[in-house]
Parts: C-alpha cells; sequence; structure tokens
C-alpha cells in the first residue's frame, strides 16, 4: 500500500506554494504524479511552478511521476484511464485540485471511485484574484465523456449553473443548450468580492439578453466553501427540477463546487456535466496564497 498524490499545476503561484504548504507535513506521501498540458496558456510560467514542485519533492526524498496529457477529450479521458489503471486498490489517494481543470478533476474522479471508497481533497485558495479580468473569450461548453445523463425526448431541459466571475461564461452555456429552464446558484459571502464579481443579479440580466423569461429564471444562494461544499442546496435544486425537466449541471464557481457537483452526479447519472473551457485566462488570474482546505470525501 503506498499513498499517492495527484497533482495538476498551472501558471499560478499557489500550484507550488501550496504544495510547498503541505506536503512536509504529509510525509506518508510517497509518490507524486505530476499532470502536465503540452502546449498550454502560459507555458513558461507553469513549467517555472513545476519546476519548482520537483524540486520541492526531491528534498524530501518524494518520487514524482510525470504524465503528459492531451487537448483532446478522448486521448484524455484513455490517459487519465491508464494512469489510475497503474494504481492499486489499497493505495490512498490525496487529489490536489487547487488549479485542476475541471474535465481532469471530473474524469480522475469517474475512474478513482471504481476500486476507492474514500480519498483526501486538497484545495489552496488564493490570497486574492486578479482586480481586472479572470477569463474571457468562453469556448463551446462541452459535455463530460461518460457523463452526458440520459435524455427524455418528452421533457425539456433546465440548465442548473454554479456561477462564477464571468457573466460571458454563464451566457454561452444559456446560448448553447437554449434551456427552458435557468437556475442559478451563486456563491454566497463577500470573499474575494464576490458579492460584487458573481452578482445573481447580473448573471440573470445576460440570461434575460438573450431572451429568457424571467420567470424561468430562479437565483438561489449556495456556499461552495461549507462543510459539504453546497451539495444539500445544490442536490435539492437538482430532485426538485429533474421531475419534469432534462437537467445539465454547470460548474462555473468555486473549485470545490465542482466536488459536490460530481458526488450530485453519482447520484443522479441521467443528469449531464457541463465545463466551459476559456481561449483566455488572465496570466495574473490570482497572486499568493491564502488557506489550503484538506478535507476526506466520499466518492
Amino acid at each position: 500500500m503506498k499513498s499517492i498524490l495527484i497533482i495538476y499545476p498551472s501558471w499560478e503561484d499557489r500550484s507550488h506554494l501550496g504544495f510547498q504548504s503541505y506536503i512536509s507535513k504529509y510525509n506518508q506521501i510517497d509518490e507524486i504524479y505530476l499532470l502536465e498540458m503540452k502546449n498550454t496558456k502560459h507555458a513558461e510560467k507553469t513549467n517555472l511552478c513545476i519546476d519548482k514542485i520537483v524540486r520541492s519533492a526531491e528534498e524530501l526524498s518524494k518520487k514524482v511521476k510525470r504524465t503528459p496529457l492531451s487537448n483532446e477529450d478522448k486521448e484524455l479521458f484513455n490517459i487519465i484511464k491508464s494512469l489510475i489503471d497503474g494504481l492499486d486498490t489499497t493505495d490512498n489517494i490525496f487529489l490536489d485540485i487547487t488549479t485542476m481543470s475541471r474535465n481532469i478533476l471530473w474524469t480522475l474522479l469517474f475512474f478513482i471511485k471504481q476500486n476507492h471508497n474514500k480519498i483526501k481533497i486538497i484545495y489552496s485558495k488564493p490570497h486574492t484574484y486578479n482586480g481586472d479580468w479572470i477569463s474571457r473569450e468562453p469556448s463551446t461548453p462541452n459535455l463530460l465523456i461518460k457523463h452526458s445523463g440520459i435524455l427524455d425526448l418528452d421533457l425539456k431541459t433546465c440548465l442548473v449553473i454554479v456561477t462564477g466571475f464571468d457573466t460571458d461564461r454563464t451566457k454561452q452555456l444559456v446560448k448553447f443548450y437554449e434551456p427552458h429552464k435557468i437556475v442559478l446558484l451563486v456563491q454566497s459571502g463577500c470573499d474575494f468580492k464576490n458579492d460584487r464579481r458573481n452578482n445573481g443579479n447580473e448573471h440573470k440580466a445576460v440570461c434575460e439578453e438573450i431572451g429568457h423569461n424571467p420567470s424561468n429564471i430562479e437565483v438561489l444562494i449556495v456556499d461552495s466553501y461549507s462543510d459539504d461544499f453546497g451539495f444539500n442546496t445544490i442536490e435539492t435544486s437538482i430532485k426538485t427540477n429533474k421531475l419534469d425537466h432534462n437537467v445539465i449541471l454547470a460548474s462555473l464557481g468555486p473549485k470545490l463546487s465542482a466536488i459536490s457537483i460530481y458526488q450530485i452526479h453519482s447520484n443522479n447519472p441521467e443528469i449531464g456535466l457541463s465545463y466551459v473551457p476559456c481561449k483566455e485566462y488572465n496570466p495574473d488570474y490570482c497572486s499568493g496564497i491564502g488557506e489550503t482546505i484538506i478535507k476526506d470525501i466520499t466518492l
């Protein structure tokens, strides 16, 4: 039995700062599986973060296995399958999701849960987000492979979105799926100026701008940093709406909500999981590091 850490660094400082903050505390971690995407955005800064992680690991005599990923969905799916298939069913898994893309995170969880009931999630908040913009030019929304739901041709679509800072991504989802009903789950509180930058009224307004009836748009508050990562709030909305709609669930908000969303999909496999990549991310997306959250979760 070994303890395995899986990490997907980006160009953000918290990629290596978070790793350095916890790795020495977890002496039981035997191997580090470092996932890296070639020809990605801000590759030079990403490589610097990766180098710092590798050096820190080597100083602690931790083994590092570097795994190149693919931007092509099917190839990515198969690479992750091979990676997880190579683990022993008795291995303990630590998953650092701090800067992990949601499609990669969900694909990892899909394969991990086949042989593991529990894993440990690690997430490092930034100290601050960029005050100007975070992401822009959203791409075409994608349904995750093996998680596209079960379509009932007699039902209309309900799109449930855990919103984030970028209203254009909300708009892109709504334009693409053309839902009958929209549920906007907006993060509670004022952390990171969330009340201004992730405002429910603004997300609702962009839906109305493209012709959606205000009476078919529901705005709810969720706390993705709560003990259940917003699970109960999100699942209640899903259960209410799946009775008379095909439901598509999208995650744009705090990364921890992607965990609860996956757990909800496991309980409700008829819903579809959607993600929206962007063509451009701010090179100064965030700075520094805040709280590091480490929590056991059940898959």
